[in-house]
């Protein structure tokens, strides 16, 4: 069941993503990673990813600073047990070299369709993530790295809270 989920789940995003992303200033992709600290339960994240930049933009130095939307819909997996996940925040991106280089950090609240993976327990349904990363444009492909803690800032009772290593490929519309 696990396995039959997760192929439809790329399925799906493999077809919607470049549709949703046809409109200028978009950018779509996949991005995947596993539990940074450890954990007993071993997390893993697979999501389809879709950004916008907008607004507000502040040249600096060499870089350009710029604000980004950010959403996602991805499945949470640890002992073999997953969650679907659906996320949207805002990003801050400082981009270097006429885009080729971009440091971000961002923010977004994050819903979970369960919270309890086998012994962990994330508290609840509401949880919060937060990232600090760097990408890599290629021509209008965009490979990155992020570093992401996932936790429901003490808003239930536990808070375990996960960090993941993610890796990011996307392509600019």
């Amino acid at each position: 069941m696990r396995f039959a989920f997760r192929r439809l789940f790329c399925g799906v995003c493999l077809v919607l993503l470049p549709v949703l992303a046809q409109a200028s200033g978009f950018e779509a992709g996949l991005r995947g990673g596993f539990d940074a600290a450890g954990n007993e339960e071993n997390f893993s994240l697979i999501e389809a990813t879709l950004q916008k930049t907008y607004g507000w933009q502040k040249e600096l130095g060499v870089g350009v600073f710029k604000t980004r939307w950010n959403a996602s819909l991805g499945y949470l997996e640890a002992s073999g047990e997953g969650a679907a996940l659906l996320s949207a925040g805002g990003d801050l991106v400082y981009e270097m070299a006429d885009g080729l280089l971009a440091l971000d950090v961002g923010f977004r609240p994050m819903l979970l369709s369960e919270h309890s993976f086998d012994e962990e327990d994330l508290g609840g349904p509401l949880q919060f993530g937060s990232h600090a990363g760097v990408a890599l444009a290629i021509d209008r492909f965009v490979l990155s790295y992020r570093f992401e803690h996932i936790s429901n800032a003490g808003i239930y009772s536990r808070n375990p809270g996960v960090n993941m290593h993610m890796i990011g490929l996307g392509a600019r519309f």
